[in-house]
């Protein structure tokens, strides 16, 4: 049976001389109405909370796991930015000596990641949402305001195809509603099939004039948090959603024209197995490098205490220069520049540049393992 996905109507913006179509999207509750688990979703819901099962037992008893967290939630906030053609490198953001728009849009989205701390989802939360994604970058638009103008994603032609445009801003109070209070029920829906729902609902609704898509790829996380099925940002979903964004299109277009909801949900389902067994892998793979490399420096017993302090640095810091190792720890500049340089000669750091004045070093297998 075909789920009613919503409804295209034609509509004359002001000051154009075209009509276009916006399609206002059916309320979630009604949806749960006629969605019916299939055999195939069953399982891989089984698999998923599995997995994440892994992943929180990991992620809650992992020594030295902030560090691991940064990297994750970092890497999550430059994929999320690439998938809105906002190219940042992941090593640059963690220099950031100067922050262009696109550093600034990574370092936002790294920041409400890290500033969520499990609230129900609400208009406020949305509103404070946008606020830290485009806190600074955004010239001419309201930030931390829902939309006041109808948005067209080819305002210079129309067709006379029902083509996807966000419904107009007259009912983005009512669908925002039905979204929060949808969120906020609880054993009508398994959390991932509404997760799944509420990105895809958050995305069509469109309630900014811009940055919908960072947002939006916050809320998964933040459900997950929010239902205490996960207790830190480690799953890097736009990953996932970056490497198949040609085909999440297909699917939300799917769901648009044709009411195909279990084919988005399932895909969304499996970017959450991916995205948390790389997570897993990720955290296993840190860990087993931290052991290894202070296991070498174990056998230096009289420096054994500065350079323990100085490896919890660059784990946090995994680009950094001799300056801030001596600053941020404590230890004298010409202790840390021979910590440093015994580092690079264990192959722990590694050069990143020749300069002589600002010389930076990396920590490049623990980079290769989170950035990719």
């Amino acid at each position: 049976m075909r789920i009613k996905s919503g409804d295209f109507f034609r509509y004359l913006p002001q000051n154009s001389k075209m009509q276009h179509y916006q399609f206002v999207p059916i309320d979630l509750c009604t949806i749960m109405q006629y969605l019916n688990v299939d055999d195939k979703l069953s399982a891989m819901l089984i698999h998923a909370h599995r997995v994440l099962g892994v992943l929180e037992g990991i992620s809650r008893y992992m020594p030295h796991m902030d560090a691991f967290e940064n990297m994750i939630v970092l890497n999550e906030a430059c994929k999320s930015c690439s998938i809105d053609n906002i190219i940042v490198d992941c090593e640059e953001a963690l220099v950031a000596r100067e922050k262009n728009s696109g550093l600034r849009s990574a370092l936002n989205c790294y920041n409400a990641t890290k500033e969520y701390d499990g609230q129900a989802l609400t208009d406020e939360l949305l509103c404070n949402l946008h606020r830290s994604v485009m806190g600074g970058i955004t010239a001419g638009w309201p930030v931390g305001d829902f939309r006041t103008e109808p948005f067209l994603m080819h305002p210079n032609y129309s067709t006379n195809t029902e083509e996807y445009n966000p419904p107009i801003p007259e009912f983005i109070p009512s669908l925002l509603e039905d979204l929060n209070a949808f969120a906020q029920t609880t054993g009508k829906a398994d959390v991932l099939v509404k997760a799944a729902l509420i990105y895809y609902q958050f995305e069509t609704i469109h309630p900014f004039q811009s940055g919908n898509g960072r947002v939006g790829r916050l809320l998964p996380i933040a459900v997950l948090m929010n239902e205490r099925i996960l207790s830190r940002p480690v799953l890097s979903l736009s990953d996932f959603l970056y490497q198949y964004n040609d085909e999440c299109l297909k699917y939300f277009r799917g769901i648009q024209h044709f009411g195909e909801y279990m084919e988005w949900i399932k895909f969304f389902v499996q970017g959450v197995i991916t995205s948390a067994e790389n997570a897993i892998d990720q955290i296993v793979q840190a860990y087993d490098l931290r052991c290894e490399n202070k296991q070498k420096l174990n056998s230096y017993e009289k420096a054994v205490k500065n350079l323990s302090v100085i490896y919890d640095f660059i784990e946090q810091n995994p680009v950094l220069s001799v300056k801030e190792v001596a600053k941020q720890t404590g230890i004298s500049y010409n202790t840390a520049a021979k910590a440093v340089e015994l580092l690079v000669k264990l192959k722990i750091l590694y050069k990143k540049n020749e300069q002589t004045r600002y010389k930076l070093f990396c920590y490049k297998e623990y980079l290769d393992i989170f950035i990719n």
